[in-house]
């Protein structure tokens, strides 16, 4: 893997995204923080707004008041 620095990156980024197209891994740091130079196409897929509409039901009386209690007494015991 190819690490460069944020001025190293800026002046060759071009010949940075050729590589990256030939399977190379690059790395740019900024302030001793790594980001990884990849294409779009490999990055994980994202999961649409609302994906979980109609498979998630809620009781009518999730917001209730004493089941908020009973909530919050739960959360200051952990």
């Amino acid at each position: 893997m190819q690490t460069f620095n944020v001025h190293e990156a800026k002046s060759q980024l071009s010949k940075l995204l050729n590589a990256v197209d030939e399977g190379e891994q690059i790395e740019i740091m900024r302030s001793g923080k790594a980001y990884r130079l990849v294409p779009v196409d490999e990055l994980p897929p994202q999961r649409p707004f609302g994906a979980l509409r109609g498979k998630i039901q809620l009781q009518s009386n999730w917001d209730a008041a004493d089941i908020n209690a009973q909530i919050a007494s739960e959360m200051e015991a952990s």
